[in-house]
């Protein structure tokens, strides 16, 4: 035991100095691990051995205590390990090591029963160690960190013997791996393999053929690629992949690559229309099999009536596709073909892909609707295919009026065909398109067009007297004459409308007369700008409507005002009737508004003006004094303002103090000491004393006059 102690430390010893010099580490081992004794029973001779129990965990490279042991009917002792290798393979070595008696080995993955140690033999292998063969192993695989368990056994009630158990790696070189693991007969493919135990200078073979470009990266993993396939038989070809060390260490793995060589490729053709119609682009598509050992690769060449119009690469779900919108109608045989990878062979396959006619769709219409009956117009025809039909359609189009033919002309580039039709009666003619088709589109008709005939280009002249602009009131006079084409005299009606307003206000409508021509008057127009419309409307509808839009300027009428009092105070003090009247100026329309009376300024009050253009009202008493009365006409919508002024005399209040005294301005002497009275005379006792304001004179005394006599008989009392 010390023997191998020393040994292994010195082993482990060159292995540091090994590995510190940069050389590539050796595969790691597991061993020696446990050493033992099974003995025979002194007392009991059907007891002859001793059982292990309460073994503590092994680990591959960690020695494991000598196990505690109880008497059993055949002596057997069991170790449990881990496999801390990078290895799959685990190689157990039992050495016995006296002279008597004979043990057995065995390994089990993954467990152990102690009940029945002959079940469980990984791959059934047992190996016997008797006294002729002091050493013997055996090997298993147990997976990377698995565990796994090794039990020594008697072959014979009291055969005992000490023994040594070493537990390591299978060899110095392991292939567990191999990436792809599949390639083509030719050769070719990149490889990598991983395991265990690879050198710089190893050599790889596959299905006994030298590999190339062998590379090791560590000991764990290399690089390599496969030679061509040499053998026979039929594909798929599995072959074993072996790792030699240039130290003679080497490894197998079986069947661990698969060479496959290119089996006949299956193809499914489709289009995603069938049948198509004339210009429809169509898409075909070619699906690539079978998907194993992998799916197919390389391009897929679409051919038409044996003419190639399309080259597309498999996608990554081995599917190829091409379109094609240029396939006349009929019937079109298209090939897909495939040109073969390392797995698949080259191949075609076929289908017959059928074109019918694509629809049309024609459409009519005028170049003028309505027309004039003094003119001609055009029919203009349109044919387009129909989606997905899609091209220029060819041929001729048929052009009637009702059931009558007028003639057929072919189509232009665009699918267009024009008809000139004479001058027709007024009146609504049907006409239709029909296209005849051709090989490659069917035939259609337009829907009806219903063409009016009516005189056009009608048009409305409008004179107006006076000319404008004129005052509120004033009578307006529209003359208006309607205009169309040829020699026809227009039938129907004018309507008069003030368009300013929302809606227009109705002035007055009037039917053409046998000039073709209507007159309105009127003397209604608000003032402002006025917008006037004239229509013409034919209710035969032989006539296109027409009208005529323009301004009309209207002024607010000007105002005169006339202001009188009913009479001057005489011998007492008395209330005064003021009277306004409120006339037109110019325009002669009856004036509507209000006036303010004031009395020396101050308001007496706001009197509208009455239907015959007066506003009354009566001034508050008067005193003995002199008085200033005015009257303003407010300007309204359609009036303008106006004012007028009057100045009253009131005397005392006395009687008649006699005959004239010879003052022509109607004074009276009340006595002596009193200060006299003046008044205007007149035949009834009172004056019918008036003003004028702006505008036209009025009879009687003026605003001017009025004040002039007040002025003239304080004068001549002062004279006196």
């Amino acid at each position: 035991m010390l023997r191998w102690l020393v040994a292994a430390f010195v082993a482990f010893g060159l292995w540091l100095t090994v590995h510190a010099a940069g050389a590539a580490e050796p595969p790691k081992i597991c061993g020696p691990v446990v050493t033992g004794e099974i003995e025979p029973a002194p007392n009991d001779p059907r007891q002859t051995g001793r059982i292990t129990q309460g073994f503590e965990a092994g680990q591959c490279g960690k020695p494991v205590a000598t196990p505690r042991t109880t008497q059993g009917s055949y002596g057997y002792e069991a170790h449990t390990f881990k496999n801390r290798t990078e290895q799959t393979c685990i190689r157990v070595t039992l050495t016995l090591t006296s002279d008597g008696g004979a043990l057995s080995a065995a390994g089990y993955v993954p467990s152990f029963d102690p009940a029945n140690v002959t079940a469980g033999f990984a791959g059934g292998t047992s190996n016997a160690v008797v006294q002729t063969t002091p050493k013997q192993s055996f090997s298993f695989d147990a997976p990377v960190l698995s565990d796994f368990t090794v039990v020594v056994t008697e072959t014979a009630d009291g055969a005992g013997g000490k023994y040594r158990l070493d537990v390591a790696g299978c060899g110095d070189v392991l292939v567990r791996q191999v990436e792809p693991n599949y390639g083509p007969v030719r050769g070719g493919t990149a490889v990598t393999l991983r395991g265990a135990g690879f050198r710089a200078d190893a050599k790889v073979a596959m299905g006994g053929v030298a590999a190339t470009d062998v590379v090791v990266d560590d000991e764990f993993t290399l690089h390599a690629t496969t030679p061509a396939y040499t053998g026979g038989g039929a594909s798929p070809h599995a072959v074993d992949v072996s790792v030699t060390n240039s130290d003679a260490t080497t490894t197998t793995k079986a069947g661990a690559f698969t060479y496959y060589e290119p089996q006949p490729a299956t193809i499914a053709l489709s289009a995603d229309a069938s049948p198509s119609r004339f210009g429809q682009l169509v898409t075909f598509t070619a699906h690539v099999g079978p998907d194993t050992p992998q799916l197919a690769t390389g391009t897929v060449e679409f051919l038409r009536d044996g003419t190639v119009f399309g080259t597309a690469i498999l996608d990554s779900k081995g599917n190829a596709a091409a379109s094609l919108s240029e396939l006349d109608v009929g019937r079109h045989a298209i090939v897909a073909r495939y040109g073969g990878d390392d797995y698949h062979a080259a191949q075609d396959a076929s289908a017959n892909h059928d074109v019918v006619r694509a629809d049309t769709a024609t459409a009519l219409a005028s170049s003028k609707d309505p027309a004039s009956p003094v003119e001609p117009f055009t029919l203009m025809a349109t044919v387009t295919p129909v989606a997905p039909g899609a091209g220029k359609p060819a041929g001729s189009v048929t052009f009637k009026q009702g059931t009558t033919d007028l003639g057929t002309v072919e189509v232009d580039a665009d699918g267009r065909a024009s008809f000139t039709v004479n001058p027709l009666a007024v009146g609504d003619y049907s006409f239709t398109a029909t296209y005849a088709g051709n090989a490659s589109f069917n035939a259609s008709t337009s829907l009806v067009h219903v063409q009016h005939v009516k005189f056009t280009q009608t048009s409305v002249s409008v004179v107006v007297s006076p000319a404008g602009p004129v005052a509120f009131g004033t009578a307006v006079s529209f003359d208006a004459v309607v205009i169309v084409t040829g020699d026809a005299i227009p039938k129907g009606n004018l309507t008069f409308e003030d368009a300013t307003t929302t809606p227009p206000t109705l002035l007055g409508k009037s039917v053409l007369d046998a000039q073709g021509r209507a007159s309105l008057k009127t003397s209604t127009l608000a003032a402002g700008a006025r917008s006037i419309r004239v229509s013409f409307e034919d209710p035969d509808k032989v006539f296109e409507s027409a009208s005529s839009t323009f301004v009309y300027k209207i002024n607010k009428a000007p105002t005169g005002v006339v202001l009188t009092s009913s009479k001057i105070p005489g011998p007492k003090n008395g209330w005064v009737t003021l009277t306004a009247k409120v006339s037109a100026v110019a325009g002669g329309a009856a004036v509507k508004g209000n006036v303010e009376f004031r009395q020396d300024g101050i308001l007496l009050g706001t009197v509208p003006v009455g239907p015959n253009g007066t506003a009354v009202i009566d001034s508050r008493r008067l005193l003995n004094s002199q008085y200033t009365i005015a009257a303003e006409f407010k300007e309204s919508e359609s009036f303008e303002g106006s004012k007028a002024q009057l100045v009253l005399l009131v005397g005392n209040g006395g009687t008649d103090a006699g005959v004239d005294s010879g003052y022509d301005a109607g004074k009276r002497d009340a006595g002596q000491g009193k200060p006299p009275i003046y008044y205007l005379d007149s035949s009834d006792d009172g004056c019918g004393c008036h003003s004028t304001g702006t505008g036209a004179p009025a009879s009687g005394l003026s605003l001017v006059g009025a004040s002039a006599i007040a002025l003239a008989l304080v004068r001549r009392r002062r004279r006196r």
